[in-house]
């Protein structure tokens, strides 16, 4: 699959849409099942919550960049019409991996002072925190784009994924990479990049949608490596989110949200 030319594309030629769902909440994808004993046709939808409880969005081409599914080396689109809820409908039609991705197009919120700063102080952005009182901005409200860079993870049959599998790189602009198989470690280590490069300092969450209260959290080192506690069964999250200066006063902020979801046995 050839990737689209928006991937390389400036933001200011974006063209702004809005989707539903309130902006400071978890977006993730949920397949239905996520595994699977033999191949069959597997429902893919999108969520926006918090402890992978909440609304789903629909198939709407102009909320996304990119809507695609991986398996044995190839990238395809997601099978979907417009307005489909589940969004996507997985032909998995042999065994092994399905690594699913979605990009959306950058989101547009305002916020006032008091949800900012606890939402910065959930997702671990101390930084800007202490940016925004160096300035005197703390109490203001705060303008931000936000762009959802999110994947998941299916496996048909009990074919061990290999290294090359789980990390495909999309080519999204926040990428998180599974340095190693979350169906056979109690661990995992997962890579950060962004723009292709690693981040360090970022916070990354891993929670279960069964206990979401119960939560794993580490810090990415200078190659943009974290590894968090998946030891239960059930369905799992790994999250992240990153932040920058937004290079015009269009904006204050932009944020990069990923997460990555896949079930335990």
């Amino acid at each position: 699959m050839k990737l689209p030319a928006y991937l390389a594309a400036p933001l200011a030629t974006v063209l702004w849409i809005t989707a539903p769902g309130a902006h400071a909440h978890d977006f993730w994808i949920e397949a239905s099942p996520f595994r699977a004993a033999a191949p069959r046709t597997v429902d893919i939808s999108l969520h926006v919550g918090t402890d992978m409880v909440g609304d789903t969005q629909p198939n709407i081409a102009e909320w996304y960049r990119d809507f695609s599914y991986v398996h044995a080396g190839a990238r395809r689109e997601m099978p979907g019409l417009t307005g489909d809820d589940p969004a996507g409908r997985l032909p998995a039609r042999a065994p092994g991996l399905y690594l699913i991705g979605y990009e959306n197009v950058p989101d547009y919120a305002e916020l006032d002072a008091e949800r900012f700063q606890s939402y910065l102080r959930e997702e671990g952005l101390e930084w800007v925190i202490a940016q925004r009182r160096a300035i005197g901005a703390e109490e203001q409200p705060a303008r931000e784009f936000y762009q959802r860079c999110v994947k998941s993870l299916v496996r048909i049959g009990t074919v061990a994924p290999s290294a090359a599998q789980l990390q495909y790189n999309f080519g999204y602009r926040l990428e998180m990479l599974p340095q190693n198989s979350p169906f056979a470690s109690e661990r995992l280590q997962v890579r950060i990049l962004f723009e292709g490069k690693p981040v360090e300092g970022l916070l990354v969450t891993a929670f279960r949608k069964q206990q979401p209260q119960q939560r794993s959290t580490a810090r990415t080192d200078a190659a943009g490596l974290a590894e968090v506690d998946i030891a239960q069964p059930g369905t799992w999250l790994v999250k992240t989110v990153h932040m920058r200066p937004y290079p015009d006063d269009s904006a204050d902020w932009i944020s990069y949200w990923g997460s990555l979801s896949f079930a335990r046995p």
